[in-house]
């Protein structure tokens, strides 16, 4: 484990505290992460080994600025001193068996990148306050609750997702409004209500799913042509109403996906050319309405018209979490938006 290989190297308490960088990913580390081996830490990077156990507290100190230990076997709660890690930019722990709810996150103001998904997460959602915040992934967890609409004021949000958990509730107008916004991903949770006006209204949007909820009412009348969208997957809710000619309007739309929902009506003017994969059958037309499109076939967007609307399937909860093989193959990790560097100077000879 991690403590051998250290203490076999002669990092004792003379050195610890001189360990400022441990960057071993890609490895076979098993066993625990020690928690007495790193005073001063700033970055701590373990991902893709076959670390167990529980994530120390200790390592969490106001120095550390960065903590990856992704692709592991770590388990038990995320520590509450992750709550007094001022200094921190990155937190990934995702793909591992961690339970409990997120610390309080409102003091981290530098929080750049949060990925906590593919464990067993539960409670609410944390307090954030952190503007510079542009990635939060906690997907595949049992997140409970809303989406907090102090969400909204993350300026600099890019990417949103949060898709098979058991969050409730209705959908905050702020979330659709933050100005960088450009992926809200939430499908399969049991959100509520309508889809808010500032989603049809965002301009740095790109990809938009909220497929496998409970959202209901008419969708937004009016989507801008200055929409960057390129996917709209409203699949499989209870939307009613019509759907907006308005939608032809946005340029970059690839994929529209409205079936199995409770549309009556196709305004006039929406266009074969709205998107490339568009499907918007399974849904009660009513094809005798003389401001609805009557086709039975209309471009790319299969309509039936007069078909009753389907049976609801039950919304399938978490996936089979995936097996990792015994021995780890190193693939090319993802692709993070640029980051910080430290502003703490690397010292020579570790």
């Amino acid at each position: 484990g991690i403590r051998d290989f250290c203490l076999s190297r002669g990092l004792g308490d003379v050195y610890k505290r001189q360990i400022q960088y441990f960057l071993l990913n890609y490895n076979q580390l098993e066993g625990e992460i020690p928690a007495y081996i790193f005073d001063n830490i700033i970055d701590f990077q373990v991902i893709f080994n076959r670390l167990s156990g529980p994530i120390p507290g200790s390592l969490f100190t106001p120095t550390l600025q960065t903590f990856r230990a992704s692709h592991n076997n770590l388990s038990d709660v995320i520590p509450n001193e992750l709550s007094t890690a001022v200094a921190l930019t990155v937190f990934e722990v995702q793909y591992n068996s961690l339970s409990g709810s997120i610390p309080d996150l409102s003091a981290l103001v530098d929080l750049q990148i949060l990925h906590v998904a593919y464990n067993f997460l539960t409670g609410p959602l944390p307090t954030i306050n952190s503007i510079v915040l542009n990635f939060f992934d906690f997907s595949h967890n049992n997140i409970t609750g809303s989406i907090p609409s102090s969400y909204g004021g993350l300026a600099g949000l890019n990417i949103l997702i949060g898709e098979f958990n058991l969050l409730t509730l209705t959908i905050s107008p702020a979330i659709g409004s933050l100005p960088n916004l450009q992926t809200f991903i939430f499908q399969r949770n049991s959100l509520s209500g309508v889809l808010p006006d500032s989603f049809a209204s965002s301009l740095s949007l790109e990809y938009l799913d909220v497929a496998f909820n409970n959202l209901t009412g008419p969708l937004p009348d009016t989507w801008t042509a200055s929409s960057r969208l390129s996917q709209i997957r409203l699949n499989n809710n209870l939307i009613s109403g019509t759907i907006p000619a308005s939608l032809r309007n946005i340029p970059a739309l690839d994929i529209l996906f409205l079936q199995v929902n409770l549309f009556v009506c196709i305004q006039s003017g929406f266009g074969p050319t709205v998107a490339i994969q568009c499907d918007i059958s399974s849904n009660p037309y009513q094809c005798g309405n003389s401001t609805c499109i009557p086709a039975t076939i209309f471009g790319n967007c299969v309509v039936p018209c007069a078909t009753p609307p389907p049976t609801r399937v039950p919304t399938t909860r978490r996936p089979a979490r995936p097996t990792l093989p015994p021995t780890r193959v190193p693939t090319a990790p993802p692709t993070l938006p640029a980051l910080r560097r430290p502003t703490t100077t690397r010292p020579t000879g570790f």
